[in-house]
């Protein structure tokens, strides 16, 4: 089955639902009735798609983004401000430290894809091949200290979340080079093998395995381009409207 010519866009859009349904099902639907434990498991099932595909596009934008540097603070910004919503929808406080947003797994990620790009540019500019001992080594322990970070921090996902991001990210940038390998499309195997760890450690991430349809089909470029406020403030932002829709049914606090 193929999908001709998918955009970031198209994906975008289907992951932002896919986590508003999620998030929907876990902050609202309350499992009182059989009926309703079943609708919430059914948001849970959709929501699953959500988070690899997003790891997919930050891995994706990265390499395509003109200034890293404000990449890094706009993620960073969203991670602190999605942080009071989070907690009020998932633990009905204004702060908690069981768990943090998913950006801040997110900004571990690019840290680690802004390390790793700045280590091979350094050594292409140094005569060096960018699979020398030396810049293996720094990946090595980058990824190490971005899992680390992520798990330490408590991070939705935490560091299983980071290290399935870094195997993405390190087959689509060698899929640039070599982009199919026996028949396959190098970045599919990155994906699956990201879905593959993210099932191994979170079971329900199985339901998520269908969007390799999507990114197989995933052509990069935008016949219309979502605005950049959108795609940021869609997390905090809807967050924040379930946090009021609880507060105003007095399920909050």
């Amino acid at each position: 089955m193929q999908i001709k010519g998918i955009d970031r866009t198209v994906i975008k859009w289907i992951a932002m639902i896919s986590m508003l349904i999620d998030h929907i099902g876990y902050g609202l639907i309350p499992d009182t009735t059989p009926w309703l434990k079943a609708l919430g498991i059914v948001c849970n099932v959709i929501g699953r798609s959500a988070f690899p595909l997003f790891l997919f596009l930050l891995a994706d934008g990265f390499m395509r983004t003109r200034s890293k540097p404000k990449f890094f603070i706009r993620l960073l910004s969203l991670a602190i401000i999605s942080e009071v919503p989070f907690d009020l929808v998932c633990y009905h406080t204004f702060m908690s430290i069981i768990r943090q947003n998913v950006f801040w797994t997110l900004l571990f990620f690019f840290a680690y894809m802004w390390v790793s790009d700045v280590c091979i540019q350094s050594a292409k500019a140094h005569g060096l091949e960018a699979t020398n001992k030396w810049t293996i080594l720094v990946h090595v322990v980058a990824g190490i200290m971005a899992v680390c970070a992520a798990t330490i921090f408590r991070t939705d996902y935490n560091g299983v979340g980071v290290l399935a991001g870094i195997v993405m990210y390190h087959f689509l940038a060698f899929s640039g080079e070599h982009p199919i390998l026996h028949d396959i499309p190098v970045y599919i195997m990155g994906y699956t093998i990201g879905l593959g760890i993210l099932t191994f450690f979170f079971g329900n991430t199985l339901y998520a395995f269908p969007t390799i349809l999507l990114i197989w089909n995933y052509r990069g470029r935008c016949e219309i381009k979502m605005p950049k406020w959108i795609g940021y403030a869609f997390y905090p932002a809807h967050l924040a409207v379930i946090a009021l829709v609880l507060f105003l049914q007095g399920r909050l606090f």
